[in-house]
């Protein structure tokens, strides 16, 4: 289990930020944070990292105290099992890619594990390549197998696809996904892209202002990402609901009735009674039935 009860306070004045959060999450698995810009995502990896250090509360992770404030117990980020990714690449670029592995690796670790996590990021034979040669998702890549030479119990990553274009980002998630399955550390994954998060997260916590207002199965949070395909795609708006950004709309289309939930900002000006074309569109299905 990962607990962690947290209140730290950055700034002062108006720009006085608080983060206060607090929960308990199964180990082993990929949590996403969702929430909008500022509301203290990265605030808390860099807490969890060590990288910074909360006013009062306390980190464990599997029975292992990485903070208390009411101890006195700090450990040093070097001090954690934990690997952080950012979505700046943070390679040292005047190493190759195997120096990059072996400086972040511990003294002992053997040659055979950096070839091992080489091979499973299909770099092989990229390693004695420096950064500045290798392309946007090698050294993402490059970037993830550091993250995760000292075989982190904890892997943050900080919004660590959101540069790369579509075709590599796909890519890249089947990469987590993989390595994820291979090592198996409790992964937090910081990501505005809803889609990314249902794929790849098995919970996902969604923040505001600095709290965590709830932590649910992507599919509660979002729905089930679909494309229609119908005959008719016309269906006339029975209720709206506009909610965080998501308009929460019932439709209806002869006897199929559907509950879904829409980008507020594409469908501006939408009102119950309206009818709207469906078709070839995705969405988040919340849910479906067929009226008699």
């Amino acid at each position: 289990m990962l607990e962690f009860e947290l209140t730290k306070h950055f700034g002062k004045g108006k720009r006085r930020f608080s983060l206060d959060v607090k929960a308990a999450l199964p180990t082993g698995k990929i949590i996403g944070i969702f929430g909008p810009s500022g509301a203290g995502k990265s605030s808390l990896l860099r807490l969890l990292s060590g990288l910074e250090k909360a006013d009062n509360g306390f980190i464990k992770i599997k029975n292992e105290v990485w903070s208390d404030t009411n101890k006195k117990i700090f450990l040093k980020p070097q001090q954690r099992a934990v690997g952080y990714l950012f979505q700046s690449y943070s390679l040292f670029p005047n190493m190759t890619v195997m120096e990059n592995l072996t400086f972040a690796a511990e003294k002992d670790t053997p040659f055979s594990k950096l070839e091992q996590l080489l091979n499973a990021t299909q770099l092989t034979e990229k390693k004695d390549q420096y950064p500045a040669s290798l392309s946007g998702g090698e050294q993402q890549r490059a970037a993830l197998a550091r993250a995760l030479i000292r075989r982190p119990s904890l892997l943050l990553l900080d919004e660590p696809l959101a540069a790369l274009d579509e075709t590599i980002r796909t890519s890249l998630q089947s990469y987590i996904l993989s390595l994820h399955k291979r090592f198996r550390p409790t992964t937090l994954l910081v990501s505005h892209d809803r889609e990314e998060l249902a794929k790849l997260c098995d919970l996902v916590i969604e923040m505001e202002e600095g709290k965590i207002t709830q932590t649910v199965t992507p599919n509660l949070l979002f729905g089930d990402t679909q494309t229609i395909d119908l005959t008719s795609g016309s269906y006339r708006i029975l209720t709206l609901i506009r909610h965080k950004g998501q308009l929460i709309v019932e439709l209806v289309s002869g006897k199929q009735k559907i509950k879904l939930a829409l980008n507020s900002a594409s469908w501006p000006d939408l009102k119950s009674g309206d009818t709207i074309q469906l078709t070839g569109t995705t969405f988040n299905l919340l849910s479906t039935n067929t009226t008699s």
